[in-house]
């Protein structure tokens, strides 16, 4: 006999839920008052109607989301000032970037186990956020620390950090760093500027993030109807359609559909943001996949850990690409599963490198066809999401 299914609204409510909701209709609606008076479209204007969408988006933790920006600013400012334009004022200002990262990422993992991001402290029975270091947030941090360590940015004026702060395009997602921000804010010089997009240059690809959102939303729904129902055989079935279809392609219109959205909502500002998502499964090899699945994060980790050198004369590429996923695991939780995760990653990339640096008669026969090697790092990509929990579930029975 089979177990009842879910109720269609309950399994569709269970699968919406994933949904970001606020944070789109934050995006379209700010976009859009930005369209329909043009007006608006510069620094002061923008940066109150950032301020409001972000309180709408975090509510109760707006006040520890704006602490976090004035720490992150203040330890910026130390940064820019820690050393002079010598060469050894240069390494000085280098090491503090360095050290703010460090800190800055040892709080994000200190807190990261318990809550998503959040420092909280209880006022007379209620619970406060006073510092919020939401994930996105901290690798954004990361890249301002960066580039003002590396002397790519001079340190901007506060309003200047606020808007780029407060961006309700990239609050959840994806990655634009200050330096690719600054020519927006030459653009809003008054009278000048690039014009917004015509009506379909933007509604397009915001109607065809809403549709993958739907994708998303029916695979959950597919997702939990089918393993409510089936029994036997084929609850074994739905279980490798899990693996292989609903989880990932739900997570990439989700993820991906957002994020177009992101950026057809900024390009109501005049604003471009760099692309997160093109087309990442059927990609030949990992290092093409990794190019193309959520670009505007692994952009981050390939050019501050996968480049970076250690102090040696040259980088040593198969222990940066265990470091880049052990990192961007422990990024989205330091824990058994996430660590797992970036140490199966690491090491097959890391095997991808040695394997294509290997003369021709030494490579896979596997890997002559771009159709078997397109299959087989889809394979290996999705069952990367499932054995770290089933290896864990085993050492703990």
């Amino acid at each position: 006999m089979l177990p009842e299914p879910l109720r269609l609204p309950d399994a569709l409510l269970a699968a919406a839920g994933s949904v970001p909701l606020a944070v789109i209709a934050t995006a379209l609606a700010l976009g859009g008052a930005v369209r329909l008076v043009p007006a608006l479209r510069r620094p002061s204007p923008l940066l109150a109607l950032s301020l409001a969408g972000m309180a709408f988006v975090e509510r109760s933790g707006a006040a520890g989301f704006l602490l976090g920006g004035a720490v992150i600013y203040a330890a910026g400012a130390f940064v820019s000032r820690a050393g002079g334009t010598d060469r050894a004022g240069r390494l000085q200002r280098w090491r503090a970037a360095l050290a703010a990262i460090a800190v800055l990422a040892s709080l994000f993992l200190w807190r990261r186990p318990d809550f998503e991001g959040q420092l909280q402290v209880r006022l007379g029975g209620l619970e406060l956020a006073v510092l919020v270091l939401h994930m996105w947030l901290v690798l954004r941090s990361v890249t301002f620390f960066y580039e003002l360590g590396a002397g790519r940015i001079a340190l901007p004026r506060p309003e200047h950090f606020a808007l780029w702060y407060l961006l309700p395009f990239t609050l959840a997602g994806p990655i634009l760093r200050y330096s690719e921000f600054e020519p927006f804010l030459r653009s809003l010089a008054p009278r000048a500027g690039p014009a917004p997009p015509s009506t379909g240059a933007w509604l397009r690809p915001a109607a065809r993030g809403l549709a993958e959102v739907a994708l998303a939303v029916a695979c959950g729904w597919a997702k939990a109807e089918l393993l409510a129902r089936a029994t036997g055989g084929w609850l074994t079935a739905a279980k490798g359609l899990d693996i292989f279809f609903f989880a990932p392609w739900g997570f990439l219109w989700l993820l991906g559909g957002t994020y177009r959205v992101m950026q057809a909502a900024a390009s109501l500002w005049a604003l471009a943001l760099p692309p997160s998502f093109e087309a990442p499964f059927g990609r030949p090899n990992l290092s093409e996949f990794w190019a193309n699945f959520n670009m505007t994060a692994m952009r981050v980790f390939r050019d501050y850990v996968f480049m970076a050198r250690w102090g040696l004369r040259r980088p040593n590429l198969y222990f940066n690409a265990v470091l880049v996923f052990l990192f961007c695991g422990a990024w989205h939780a330091f824990n058994g599963y996430w660590l797992l995760w970036g140490t199966l990653h690491g090491a097959a990339f890391a095997l991808y490198l040695l394997h294509r640096q290997a003369p021709e008669r030494w490579r896979l026969p596997l890997f002559s066809s771009r159709l078997a090697s397109a299959a087989a790092t889809y394979v290996f990509v999705c069952l990367c999401w499932y054995i770290p929990s089933k290896l864990l579930a085993f050492l703990h029975s």
